[in-house]
């Protein structure tokens, strides 16, 4: 198995403490790509007394050692980003010479933004929950090929022409589709051309193959994949999620996890850990291994539940997601009980000095993933991680943690 680099995914519905995961794992690399997304994304980082929540930028970016990619694939609100970049200079991250943003990557403009907060708000009960930053609108103009790339940044005269072009094609919309207020024209050049100044310098290539439409990065390029998993879930905005609970239970979670999202501060849906889901993820994404965040969240449980299958209206039983979202709605969740522990495990780095019934937990999940889980976070700082296996991936995990 190739350790030269290593691809990090979600496994769940999103905040699973990709963050976290990727800044352990920075300093055994010289660069960090993200490959999708935009500011819609909050990754929070810990380490020491210090916290830094980034929403375009990679969290490869607090290890100065790294260089970080915005890859083709993102959508990068350009304000956002410059907005961004001086946080972390004002909080003491050198980042000179080390963020380097696709020129095929997709701006965000005003418009986008405008657009996503109108069409949420037709929606009624059926809104999607989106955080309003204009990422749907970006990606819908990017696959009708109508959207602006980053090159343009660099080019003052067609930013303007093309800018202006694409923001009063969106303000027709607004009013005909939507009925609600245009955006200011002059004023959203203003914002764009003066982010064009600070952005046109990082523009630069991903990498030497450019064969994937996200990434920028050939196949051939990539390691194992690890996703990120909750040793719960939770899930932001509207959508199916058979293992939540609206109860004492999940209001738990929610003020244990400290679940509240880094970019709306809205409250998270929680529920207990849906294996169902979590094989589907496995399978489709090519997981090779899994790390398991916030274990720590579950100390004091006496009774954890996993979700094994489902039962659908008409009674019968089911192990796999479906994809029609409708039935999932209708899901009931199946679960195994599984003992809890009291004993602590906040700040464990050694799996020897987990409690059996977490070690035993851990086990259950390998089980019903088919995977082994690596790397257990027992806390939101980066030191408050273990390592388990022995793995050539997990030996080598471990010596870019010990550093």
């Amino acid at each position: 198995m190739s350790t030269g680099s290593l691809m990090i995914i979600g496994g769940q519905w999103g905040d699973e403490g990709k963050g976290k995961v990727v800044d352990l794992l920075s300093a055994g690399f010289a660069a960090v790509v993200r490959y999708n997304g935009g500011n819609n994304a909050g990754h929070t980082v810990r380490f020491a007394d210090r916290r830094f929540a980034l929403h375009l930028v990679p969290s490869g970016i607090i290890h100065d050692n790294v260089r970080c990619y915005l890859a083709s694939g993102m959508v990068v609100d350009p304000t956002g980003l410059v907005a961004e970049m001086d946080k972390l200079e004002e909080e003491g991250v050198a980042i000179d010479g080390r963020i380097v943003l696709s020129p095929r990557a997709t701006l965000i403009l005003p418009t986008h933004r405008a657009l996503d907060g109108a069409r949420e708000g037709t929606l009624g009960a059926g809104k999607i929950g989106t955080t309003g930053r204009g990422i749907g609108p970006a990606y819908q103009d990017r696959a009708q090929r109508r959207a602006l790339r980053a090159h343009v940044l660099a080019e003052p005269v067609r930013l303007r022409e093309r800018a202006l072009a694409l923001m009063k094609q969106h303000n027709r919309e607004l009013r005909k589709l939507f009925d609600a207020p245009t955006v200011d024209l002059d004023q959203a050049m203003a914002e764009i051309e003066d982010a064009a100044v600070r952005l046109a310098p990082l523009l630069g290539e991903v990498g030497p193959a450019l064969r994937s439409p996200s990434c920028g990065i050939g196949p051939r390029f990539l390691g194992p994949v690890v996703g990120v998993m909750k040793a719960y879930a939770t899930r932001v905005g509207s959508g199916p999620f058979p293992s939540e609970l609206e109860d004492a239970t999940g209001e738990r979670m929610r003020e244990r996890g400290a679940e509240f999202g880094t970019t709306t501060g809205r409250p998270r849906r929680c529920g207990w850990f849906d294996a169902v889901a979590a094989r589907y993820a496995v399978e489709v994404a090519g997981i090779d291994a899994v790390a398991v965040t916030k274990l720590d969240i579950l100390d004091g449980f006496e009774t954890i539940k996993v979700v094994t299958g489902y039962r659908l209206p008409d009674g019968s039983t089911i192990d796999t997601f479906p994809a029609d979202a409708e039935v999932a709605e209708a899901l009931e969740p199946l679960h195994e009980e599984l003992p809890g522990w009291t004993a602590p495990t906040e700040g464990v780095v050694h799996e020897d000095n987990l409690p059996p019934e977490a070690i035993s937990y851990l086990d259950f999940l390998e089980k019903k993933l088919g995977v082994p889980t690596v790397i257990v976070s027992t806390g939101p700082r980066r030191e408050e991680t273990l390592v388990r296996g022995s793995s050539e991936l997990a030996q080598h995990l471990r010596s870019i943690i010990a550093g």
